[in-house]
């Protein structure tokens, strides 16, 4: 398959792919010179997000909100492809699956968290959730996009939008677009908060799918929703680690320290709370996965709260969330409520 991997890798190839499977998504225009640069800007409007053609993890990506953005990003040009892509405002939601030999999913979840780049740019604390059940609308448009790709034997982690408005051509508020795809499973502790999640093993489910073709590992009724929240280095907060640790700590179910070659910018306290104890925090403060020697350890928390939740389930994260928006999962419209605890 070598002939393809360019469509899997390079953001230019994917958009292709997109368009010609009818899959919503963003107008992109590939970086060359000044002068197309405004006039692709003059088309979608600004904001305009420019990253990488080959990249992951918003590294290198940046928002142009003004005509200056755009002229100062274009006098220093990275040596790297780029592209740009009109910048649609909504929350991230990822399609996130296991997929056997005849490109049929074994296994589906769905992250959600607010716009990344922001967060990467002003180098804020991330916080996000993993949700059990998954949007049928999402769920529809996911399958379509490994049908697209012809992706089979793999885990997959695509990237969409939730669109916030409205946008001519690409969907009403609330439809989904899609970002990019990747052939890989999630990063960082992800795999972790979708066993939290679904109360599985996604490890063995892959192991199944490349062993036998299909998934033995059953289904399970216990669901929950799985948050993340960190903490990064030089960051002031009301409440200390210790204070945390002491009131919620038996109720936590992860809690890591990452690298900071690992950690940032996603970083530094992961959480999971709920009635099953499996992985509740022992006090080592140190990562279980990704330590390099003498790197500076940033903290990692993660909790769990039934699927079916209101705000009062999350109390345990107020003490640290800082404008963390959620959406209440429960067969409702969607709801936002934002805490800021900071």
């Amino acid at each position: 398959r070598e002939n393809g991997i360019g469509v899997l890798v390079r953001k230019s190839e994917m958009k292709k792919v997109f368009l010609e499977a009818g899959i919503p998504t963003a107008r992109q225009h590939i970086v060359s010179d000044l002068a197309s640069g405004r006039a692709f800007a003059a088309q979608v409007g600004y904001p305009v997000i420019v990253k990488p053609d080959i990249g992951v993890g918003a590294n290198g990506a940046m928002k142009l909100k003004t005509e200056e953005d755009l002229t100062a990003f274009y006098g220093e040009l990275p040596s790297v492809p780029y592209v740009m892509e009109e910048f649609l405002y909504g929350d991230i939601c990822t399609y996130d699956a296991v997929i056997g030999p005849d490109c049929e999913p074994l296994f589906e979840s769905m992250c959600t968290y607010a716009p990344v780049i922001d967060s990467v740019q002003e180098d804020e604390d991330i916080h996000f959730y993993t949700a059990p059940e998954v949007p049928p609308q999402l769920l529809e448009l996911g399958r379509r996009t490994v049908k697209a790709f012809g992706v089979d034997r793999r885990f997959v982690h695509f990237e969409f939008i939730q669109l916030a408005k409205d946008y001519a051509g690409i969907g009403k508020t609330g439809d989904y677009a899609v970002m990019e795809v990747n052939m890989r499973p999630a990063g960082g502790h992800d795999p972790d908060m979708m066993n939290y999640a679904h109360s599985v093993d996604v490890f063995q489910i892959y192991a199944e799918m490349v062993t036998f073709g299909k998934r033995l590992f059953p289904e399970s009724e216990d669901r929950y929703l799985c948050a993340y929240a960190a903490r990064k280095d030089g960051h002031v907060f009301s409440h200390t680690d210790e204070e945390i640790m002491e009131r919620y700590g038996g109720n936590l179910v992860m809690r890591e320290e990452m690298p900071r070659s690992t950690g940032r910018p996603w970083a530094d306290t992961f959480i999971s709370q709920g009635s099953d104890r499996r992985r509740k925090w022992s006090g080592s403060s140190v990562s279980s996965w990704g330590e390099q020697p003498g790197a500076e350890m940033l903290p990692v928390f993660a909790a769990r709260a039934p699927a079916v939740f209101t705000a009062h389930a999350f109390a345990p994260f107020a003490p640290f969330a800082s404008g963390f928006t959620r959406k209440i999962l429960d067969g409702r419209p969607p709801v936002s409520l934002t805490i800021s605890a900071r």
